[in-house]
């Protein structure tokens, strides 16, 4: 895809997000903040008891770089500098000359104080220029940048922020008043800055919508209109994880404390501080993941005999296709180690349009989202299983947008014939390294019990071609800590691999 039908594709994505909403003439809202007064917004009662904290967050500080402890607590979002200057009136009626990114000066720093005194944690939110920047996680974790006219970066400064972004930082952005120039420059910068990777809308079962307080409805307001409806975010993932959000509705000016009746805001002010308490406890739940990711181990053992070795498929689909990039490879020096299998340390992507899928015995399949294949990879892929491959697929993450398509996709071929592969099957045991019970990441434990967990398959006389597991198995096999994944931990997904692999050699 081009970098120009690329912008058009993210755009017609914007587009349809705001279909459901009442339509917004932006008539140059910048031009039109620089006479805005603003005034204090309506106080806000908070209920307690709606917290829903699916794991305990950091109790520490994030790791500094400094040998002496700082007497200020350790910053976890920079606001980031930029942008033309522009004049704004105060509430007295002065004139400000203030930078495009700071029309809200206390935006991002009230909002730290709702998530210290919310979460129990202690961090403070700074001022980041991109020219003197780090660019390294481990400084500063989380930058936000808000604004109301077009973003632009330079060359020099997408690549830093890609390189911030891959080892384990995150982007957070709110476009002031909902608008348009910044939500158009943003989607033009990412796709700059991402060009192979899909901006989504992020899914109802996403974890920050339910990471600390539960959020499936909220209130809005569109030039003064009040409505309501689900949470809408945009986000870009590596891995597991989200890394650049964008709420198109702007929280900034209630984070800010100020009310303005133009454009498109979460409102009341309640709604904006529940999602933005969200948003910092998953990135804060995920940090050590993102860290994690940063660093793709490759085994390659390109000079071994193929005679009697192993290469895995891992198909190549529209639903994310590679959120674990390390989870074969890890799998494969497992095998080699626990078994007598002479594996070729080699991942394979394959397309299942073009591929010559005869050369591969077992075919791995993951994702977060629909995988969206077409009638032809379909009918390859039924074609490869009736001669004898297998197919080895996990709902990434536990993911119940992939959980739905494949499942879905396995009717098409196998009507009624995906069920629950029974306890006492070989494929439990075929390795000689049997998988007992399953031991469950502490989400998952929260749903069900280890003995309700199955596998599901699709089968002939006992002999399966399709393994699925609803629950995530590349999780652990990529050995990250994955906070939200409904699925296995690091040794029952080695086992069950390890399990499917022999399996699908010796059937």
């Amino acid at each position: 895809m081009t970098r120009c039908a690329g912008f058009f594709a993210v755009a017609a994505v914007f587009t349809l997000f705001f279909a459901q909403f009442a339509s917004f003439a932006e008539d140059d809202l910048c031009e039109d903040l620089r006479n805005f007064q603003a005034r204090q917004g309506k106080p806000q009662r908070w209920s307690g008891g709606e917290s829903f904290p699916p794991l305990p967050l950091p109790a520490t500080p994030l790791r500094r770089s400094e040998k002496k402890r700082q007497p200020s607590p350790p910053t976890l979002v920079g606001k980031v500098a930029y942008g033309e200057i522009i004049e704004m009136k105060d509430a007295d009626g002065r004139v400000r000359r203030v930078r495009d990114w700071i029309t809200d000066p206390n935006d991002v720093h009230n909002l730290m104080k709702e998530v210290n005194r919310r979460l129990t944690i202690h961090y403070k939110a700074q001022e980041v220029s991109l020219d003197n920047f780090s660019f390294d996680p481990a400084e500063i974790p989380i930058l936000y940048l808000a604004g109301c006219k077009e973003v632009a970066l330079d060359k020099g400064s997408r690549e830093r922020l890609r390189w911030y972004l891959q080892a384990g930082g995150v982007l957070l952005c709110d476009p002031v008043c909902g608008s348009e120039a910044f939500l158009k420059g943003w989607m033009n910068e990412m796709n700059h800055i991402f060009p192979k990777r899909k901006i989504r809308e992020l899914p109802p079962d996403h974890p920050i919508y339910n990471c600390f307080y539960k959020i499936d409805k909220v209130n809005y307001e569109i030039d003064g209109k009040a409505l309501s409806g689900p949470p809408k975010l945009l986000g870009i993932d590596i891995g597991c994880r989200t890394v650049v959000v964008l709420s198109p509705f702007d929280m900034s000016l209630a984070w800010g404390g100020h009310y303005y009746p133009r454009g498109r805001h979460i409102w009341p002010a309640e709604d904006a501080f529940k999602l933005g308490v969200n948003l910092v406890a998953y990135f804060l739940a995920t940090y050590k993941q993102g860290r994690h990711n940063a660093l793709e181990v490759v085994y390659h053992e390109e000079d071994k005999p193929d005679a009697d070795a192993l290469a895995v498929g891992q198909v190549i689909h529209a639903g994310d296709w590679d959120p674990h990039p390390n989870a074969v490879a890890n799998l494969l020096k497992f095998a080699a180690a626990n078994s007598t299998l002479n594996v070729r340390f080699k991942r394979e992507a394959v397309d299942l349009a073009a591929s010559d899928l005869s050369r591969f015995p077992v075919l791995f399949m993951t994702g977060h989202y629909d995988p969206e294949l077409g009638d032809l990879e379909i009918s390859r892929l039924r074609t490869y299983l009736g001669q004898g491959g297998v197919l080895f697929a996990d709902a990434c993450c536990g993911s119940e947008r992939f959980d739905r398509a494949f499942r879905g996709m396995v009717e098409k071929m196998y009507p009624g014939k995906l069920e629950p592969i029974a306890p006492a099957s070989s494929l439990y045991n075929i390795s000689g390294a049997p998988v007992g019970r399953f031991a469950l990441k502490p989400i998952l434990a929260q749903e069900v019990s280890a003995d309700e967990v199955r596998i599901l398959g699709v089968g002939n006389n006992g002999v399966y071609s399709v393994i699925y597991s609803p629950y995530a198995i590349g999780c652990g096999l990529e050995g990250e800590d994955a906070p939200f994944s409904r699925g296995f931990e690091k040794d029952t997904s080695l086992l069950l691999g390890l399990n499917v692999l022999v399996y699908a050699l010796t059937h």
